[in-house]
């Protein structure tokens, strides 16, 4: 018969990692909540500093709409000449068109 010493600590390595996976656990929810906390501070205090920018509205009621500036055409000078909407002035050797100019 041999004698084999009683040991009460079997099945204790089970409850050791238990206990570290709650205390890994808990130790990660707790950092979860204090970088959200964080987070809604900083960006408190960023909002807080920065200018607000009021929202433009999306549709303007027509009667509210501000008319847009007429077209006032200068009328053609005596070496200019208007073709196709297109105002042209006489050069000495050729036309040049002035883009910017309507007629």
């Amino acid at each position: 018969m041999s004698y084999r010493p009683q040991n009460n600590h079997d099945g204790l390595w089970w409850e050791i990692a238990l206990g570290i996976f709650v205390g890994q656990l808990m130790t990660a929810a707790f950092a979860g909540v204090v970088a959200l906390c964080l987070g809604y501070f900083t960006l408190r205090s960023i909002s807080a500093a920065l200018p607000t920018v009021a929202p433009q509205p999306l549709y303007t009621p027509r009667s509210q709409r501000a008319e847009p500036p007429t077209l006032q055409l200068r009328p053609l000078e005596s070496d200019e000449r208007c073709i196709q909407h297109k105002r042209f002035r006489r050069l000495s050797n050729g036309w040049q068109e002035l883009p910017n100019d309507p007629c």
